[in-house]
């Protein structure tokens, strides 16, 4: 696959027809009132909710791109996008299971013989139920994903006009846009997400769906962007990037904060998302709580993408 790394170039200059139609203003700084302790969101029904709308969400990416496979065996959700991104290729195991025979194989067969980079992704209470597959696949352990919610959600609120200007994506032209944003925001080539734009477009899947696309901008300039995706009025938010001349200004978690609002309206009692670590502080200052922590498994050799 070619790749081009993005630019501030490849995605300045908002178009000028997309200028006159109303934005949302946020206030990047504005904490929420509506805070909750993790003890109250851990619940099982809770939890189970979220990882299934954390394997959905990355399933619904590989139902876009040709050839995408989404398998689901026993306790673990296969997913396999074809993109050359770690985190759309991924093993699941995320409620509780105490045996998964066999499962190694089809995990092979689904991920590892392919050359895109995949993971598998536990929690700590499966690590004795995963032996099997790590010890076969030759994984080791890199990561640790902080779970977070937030719940109950904030009212909506209007604050004074800021400098970002939010939108949500509706056609052909603000999805490469959106896509150009988010592989920049992640330092990452714009190569890598191409299919997944090309497939959303070719299935006309820009229709009102589960999934909805945020792009902020500042004096017209795209500059952050954010994925929304819906179920079981969870409101799952992925995809959260800046590009890097636009960060530590609160863009992240305005941009966050009003896909949760909007799936507030839409009917979600509770928003869910995985952290980094960097990132973890941030959303705690919006009022997330850490409920649970995700190991992230690799394959033996070199670290991809």
């Amino acid at each position: 696959m070619k790749t081009c790394q993005s630019t501030a170039s490849s995605v300045a200059g908002y178009p000028e027809s997309r200028r006159k139609e109303p934005y949302y203003h946020a206030s990047p700084s504005e904490p929420s009132s509506c805070m909750s302790s993790a003890g109250d969101l851990g619940s099982a029904s809770t939890l189970q909710s979220c990882h299934q709308n954390w394997t959905e969400a990355i399933a619904s990416i590989a139902k876009d791109v040709p050839g995408g496979v989404v398998l689901r065996r026993g306790g673990v959700t296969i997913v396999h996008s074809g993109l050359s991104i770690t985190a759309f290729n991924c093993a699941f195991v995320l409620d509780p299971t105490r045996t998964l025979t066999g499962v190694e194989k089809e995990i092979a067969g689904a991920l590892a013989r392919h050359p895109q980079p995949w993971c598998l992704i536990s929690t700590e209470e499966n690590r004795r139920a995963i032996g099997p597959i790590v010890e076969a696949l030759r994984l080791q352990p890199r990561d640790v994903l902080p779970g977070m919610i937030w719940e109950p959600l904030p009212r909506p609120s209007h604050s004074a006009p800021q400098e970002l200007e939010i939108r949500r994506v509706r056609d052909a032209e603000d999805l490469r846009i959106f896509g150009r944003t988010m592989m920049e925001g992640f330092d990452a080539p714009l190569a890598l997400m191409a299919p997944w734009v090309a497939g959303i477009l070719s299935k006309g899947s820009l229709r009102p769906t589960r999934r909805s696309l945020y792009l902020g901008l500042v004096k017209d300039r795209p500059v952050c962007t954010a994925i929304r995706f819906t179920t079981n009025r969870v409101a799952g938010i992925y995809g959260v990037s800046t590009i890097p001349e636009f960060r530590r200004r609160g863009f992240g978690a305005a941009i966050t904060r009003r896909a949760v609002l909007d799936g507030g309206e839409e009917g979600c009692e509770r928003s869910y998302l995985q952290s980094s670590k960097m990132g973890r502080s941030v959303y705690e200052s919006l009022g997330y709580r850490t409920t649970e922590e995700y190991v992230l498994w690799l394959p033996e050799g070199p670290t991809k993408r």
